[in-house]
């Protein structure tokens, strides 16, 4: 039985492309901030291909002349003899037509249509003109108002509440009862679930029940294989994190170590061991992206690492190269301070900042960096739980960025939105949050102990629960 077919519309560069990679989370399709990226429909998913898949997405090109189009499309529609056609549109009309006619034969053979907006506009009519195209092919509508991102600024959101209202009464004139205000770069993932929602309810009224099974069996699937993601890549975290806890530097005094050269030392493998969590990880993400219709087992995706042992501590240059289609490159939060990643990696880089740590990986900015101890011949340094606890609050950030967020963020030829300092605050709060309402002991937990302290944050970012 061929899979649920959902074809995302809306007026070009709204964000349809970029909304398809977040509900997949694959990195299908190149996305920009310019007109008709998209110029033909194209799916994303193929059902012998994408079998963990819940859904074949189809891509339509943006709306450019609807207005226009939907006149020349119910003439088609009520089979106008050609002659009758050529009487109103002309060969120009039909070339600027091209994009809104490929976008209605996209919509054709659809179970659900998607039809996206963008905050940063005010409905017109000729939105009304392309929700009417639309309903030529598929009644099942649901809405998303995108970018519906909440601003730091006060008169900013007042100004996107009134946008809102005004979209969400669009919607309500076109007949259109299921939207989501909706940011498909950095909105909460749970938020997701709501989509997820409304193509459930429209496939239980349309009577299929087939479909209906079908899109929940897919979808709990999609769900096992991002958990079996999440259950990995906790486990490289958890390997960073032992590996840190039993680091015990052991240096000559008549070599010339002073407890500031030791301490710098035991930086030095301390980062290298986060380095190489980010890099395992990094990849570990971006196979799933580029592959996400390769059945893994777990013990698989375990294996999945690097090969050039020489890349891992070449942070910048293994960020550029590994991490252009995955992650979002956030700042660091650290006691209060935002510091940049390192300049060499570009938002979407995808080592979004532990590989220009140094230091401030270890101590949070303000922690002592380890225990030294003051022997006859020489210093010995181990880390303390303070320490340990700073490298996992690190380490979940960013695995949140990559289980959450980044799966739209490769412009070729514009610069992403960075989050800004307010999100980086709240999610290392959360984080902090989260350590301390569930404290865990590092220094005698086992790795499937700390593994599970990490998948429980992730999978509490998401919802998977979808009800009909």
């Amino acid at each position: 039985m061929t899979p649920v077919r959902i074809a995302v519309t809306g007026h070009t560069n709204v964000g349809k492309t970029t909304l398809i990679r977040t509900l997949t989370k694959s990195n299908y399709g190149v996305v920009a901030d310019k007109a008709n990226v998209t110029e033909i429909p194209e799916e994303t998913e193929k059902p012998q291909d994408r079998e963990t898949l819940y859904a074949t997405f189809t891509d339509c090109p943006g709306f450019t002349e609807a207005s226009q189009a939907i006149k020349y499309l119910k003439l088609i529609e009520q089979k106008a003899p050609e002659d009758k056609i050529k009487e109103y549109f002309e060969e120009q009309d039909l070339i600027d037509m091209r994009f809104d006619v490929a976008a209605y034969q996209g919509i054709e053979g659809s179970d659900i249509a998607i039809y996206v907006v963008d905050l940063d506009f005010l409905p017109q009519t000729q939105h009304n003109h392309e929700v009417a195209i639309v309903r030529l092919k598929q009644q099942n509508i649901i809405g998303i108002i995108n970018k519906s991102k909440k601003s730091t600024d006060e008169k900013e959101n007042k100004k996107n509440q009134q946008r809102i209202a005004l979209w969400e009464k669009f919607f309500r004139d076109n007949n259109i009862k299921y939207f989501v205000k909706f940011d498909a770069f950095w909105d909460q993932p749970s938020k997701i679930n709501e989509i997820y929602q409304f193509i459930a309810i429209f496939l239980k009224e349309s009577n299929d029940t087939n479909k209906y099974d079908l899109f929940r069996e897919r979808l709990q699937k999609f769900r096992i294989s991002q958990n079996e993601i999440t259950q990995t890549a906790a486990d490289y975290l958890s390997d960073c994190i032992i590996a840190c806890r039993d680091y015990k530097g052991v240096f000559a005094k008549q070599e010339g170590y002073n407890e500031a050269k030791v301490r710098e030392e035991a930086v030095k493998q301390i980062t290298k061991y986060f380095d190489e969590f980010v890099i395992k990880v990094t990849q570990l993400y971006k196979f799933r992206q580029d592959n996400p219709s390769t059945p893994l087992s777990p013990t698989e995706l375990r294996e999945l690492a690097f090969t050039n042992k020489d890349d891992v501590m070449n942070g910048a240059k293994t960020g550029a190269k590994i991490g252009g289609a995955v992650g979002a490159g956030l700042g660091i939060l650290v006691g209060g301070v935002v510091a940049a990643a390192s300049a060499a990696i570009t938002l979407g880089a995808a080592i979004p900042f532990a590989l220009s740590l140094g230091i401030t990986l270890v101590s949070g900015g303000g922690a002592v960096v380890g225990i030294v101890s003051n022997l006859d011949n020489c210093f010995a340094i181990s880390l303390t739980q303070e320490n340990l606890k700073n490298i996992a609050i690190f380490g979940l950030a960013d695995l949140w960025e990559l289980h959450c967020h980044g799966f739209g963020n490769k412009l070729e030829d514009q610069g992403i939105p960075k989050l800004e300092q307010d999100d980086i605050e709240k999610l290392f709060s959360e984080i902090e949050q989260y350590y301390m309402s569930k404290k865990i002991d590092f220094s005698n937990k086992n790795k499937a102990q700390i593994s599970e302290w990490c998948v429980k944050f992730l999978q509490a970012q998401d919802d998977w629960k979808v009800e009909g």
